[in-house]
Parts: C-alpha cells; structure tokens; sequence
C-alpha cells in the first residue's frame, strides 16, 4: 500500500492477487490509524483505496518480496521501471535478487 496524501488515496499493489488482501486493507488502514494518532489532517481511515492496475504479477509464493521492491522503485522513482519490457518480471527475479544484493553489499561496504 501506498498513501497519496494530496489525493487522499491509498493505491495498493498485489503481486499475488486475492481477494483475501483486499479484505485486510481495512485492517491494515485501522492499524495505520491507531498507530499515526494526530499525524494526518484527514481521517485516513475514510481515504479512497484503489487497486493499481496492469503491475505485474508473480508465479510461485516466495518472490513476493521482491516484486515489492520493483513497485516502490516504481513509486519513488516513476518510469523508473519499465513495465512494458518486463512482461514475464518473474522471470527476471534472479536478475533483480542479484543487483539487490550487490547494491546492499556496497552500501554496507561504504559505512
């Protein structure tokens, strides 16, 4: 899930689509809610919630993690990922578990 906080919106992303997620999501806002007493301007418990249409979806019940990683690279850097060449991003998960890995190393490397 994502807040959009001018919109008023949560969008939320499924790499694994059931409708059990979209169940939780309420949860999940009243938790966000419980937990962020005083922070917002708006009651974020009454925000719009849209699903993200065309995200790429995964085959096995592990990668999940990953598939994450590739939307908020998507978010906080839009058009960052292109979509449009990654029509099996599964298939691209040892790719994307490797550069994950190097990245983390360097940053760790610098410190």
């Amino acid at each position: 899930m994502v807040a959009y906080l001018k919109q008023s919106t949560w969008y939320y992303f499924d790499s694994l689509p059931n409708p059990m997620h979209r169940a939780v999501l309420p949860l999940v806002i009243n938790h966000l809610h419980e937990e962020t007493q005083g922070c917002f301007q708006t009651d974020i418990r009454s925000w719009k919630v849209q699903e993200v249409e065309g995200v790429l979806t995964q085959t096995n019940s592990y990668d999940c993690g990953m598939f994450v990683c590739k939307y908020m690279e998507n978010v906080i850097q839009p058009n960052s990922v292109r979509w449009e060449l990654l029509m099996d991003l599964q298939a691209e998960m040892p790719k994307f578990r490797a550069e994950l890995a190097f990245m983390l190393l360097c940053s760790t490397l610098k410190r």
